[in-house]
């Protein structure tokens, strides 16, 4: 049997509100909606229906002091990675090399990074990164999961 490509959802430093809940939407999950990771530890948490028929990969969720040690580490099991983070801080130099650590892994195919709470006239910036296995996507505020545009912003990111 193949081995079964994985996926992890994570945020670096200060997860934008609403990170666990847009992975439901857009994964078909159910992750817990709060977390209890202890300071200075990652929690991850698979989702429940791991070998989800037609999906095509497994889906986990971080929550947690997301650090360099923990990147060496998760670069190595993981093939693919959302990255929450807030729009404003797509220019940070510490995210540009915490990306590029990720980037580096063997085993990393693609990394998406959500740029949460994007003006609406960002829908084309991407910070200043470039590489062949990122893509970088602006995402407006999505707070309120039941408004008709944040239905069709979660149905334009599934694409």
């Amino acid at each position: 049997m193949p081995e079964q490509p994985l996926l992890l959802s994570m945020a670096l430093v200060d997860a934008p509100v609403g990170a666990s809940s847009l992975n439901n939407s857009l994964f078909m999950t159910d992750f817990d909606l709060t977390h209890s990771a202890m300071p200075g530890y990652v929690q991850i948490q698979f989702d429940q229906d791991f070998m989800r028929p037609g999906r095509g990969f497994a889906v986990a969720d971080a929550h947690g002091t997301i650090d360099a040690s923990f990147l060496h580490k998760a670069k190595d099991i993981f093939q693919f990675f959302v990255v929450h983070m807030r729009f404003a801080d797509l220019n940070s130099e510490a995210h540009r090399h915490d990306i590029s650590q990720i980037l580096e892994g063997a085993r990393t195919r693609c990394v998406i990074i959500l740029g949460r709470d994007a003006p609406s006239a960002a829908a084309s910036a991407t910070g200043n990164f470039s590489h062949e296995k990122l893509v970088v996507l602006p995402v407006p505020d999505l707070t309120n999961q039941n408004s008709e545009q944040s239905k069709v912003n979660v149905n334009r990111l599934r694409k």
